[in-house]
C-alpha cells in the first residue's frame, strides 16, 4: 500500500488484522514473539514512508496510534456491553471459594497435580478435545478425561463449558 501512495488503507487494514489476531486469541501463546514481529513489520512499512515524506510518515504514525486506541476501546466496550448482558460472576459457575474476578488465579492453590495443571494450560490454550490433549500431555485419552473430571471437581464446576468461563474471568497462574 505504501508504494502505491495509499497510506491509510494500508495502515487501516494492518491494525484491523492486528485486532482480528488478537480477538482470535493469536496473541495467547509466544505472546512477546508475535508482538515484537507485528511491531517490527510495522516499523519497516512505516520506515519505508520516510524515504517519500515525513509529513506521509507522522500522519500514518499519528493515524496508526489513534486506530490501536480505537481498537483497544471498542474491545473493551464490548466486552463490557455483553458481560452486563449476560452476567457471569465465579459465584454462578463454580460452588468452590474463588479470588476476585479479574484477578490472579494460582492453580496450585487447588490441590491439583502438575499434570492436571498441564492439561488446564494446553485445554486454555487450544481448546482441544481430549484426543488432542492426550497427545499434548503424552498420556492417553481415558486418563485425560479422568483428569478432566477431577480438575472440575477440584475448581466446583460442571462440564468444560464452566471450566472455559472460569479461566477466562481470571488471570491463570500455572
Amino acid at each position: 500500500m505504501t508504494l502505491n501512495g495509499h497510506l491509510f488503507l494500508g495502515t487501516f487494514l494492518y491494525s484491523l488484522g492486528v485486532a482480528l489476531l488478537f480477538c482470535n486469541k493469536y496473541l495467547r501463546t509466544k505472546t512477546a514473539r508475535k508482538l515484537i514481529t507485528i511491531l517490527a513489520i510495522w516499523i519497516l512499512s512505516t520506515v519505508s514512508i520516510i524515504t517519500s515524506s515525513i509529513y506521509h510518515f507522522l500522519m500514518v504514525l499519528a493515524y496508526s496510534l489513534f486506530l490501536g486506541t480505537m481498537y483497544v476501546h471498542i474491545y473493551r466496550t464490548v466486552k463490557n456491553s455483553v458481560l452486563s448482558l449476560f452476567p457471569i460472576s465465579e459465584k454462578s459457575i463454580s460452588s468452590v471459594e474463588l479470588p476476585e474476578i479479574g484477578t490472579e488465579l494460582n492453580l496450585k492453590d487447588y490441590e491439583l497435580s502438575e499434570r492436571q495443571i498441564l492439561i488446564i494450560k494446553n485445554f486454555m490454550i487450544s481448546h482441544s478435545s481430549y484426543k488432542e490433549l492426550a497427545e499434548l500431555v503424552f498420556t492417553s485419552e481415558s486418563t485425560v478425561k479422568k483428569e478432566m473430571t477431577d480438575i472440575q471437581k477440584k475448581l466446583g464446576v460442571k462440564n468444560q463449558v464452566e471450566l472455559s468461563m472460569l479461566l477466562s474471568l481470571y488471570k491463570v497462574k500455572f
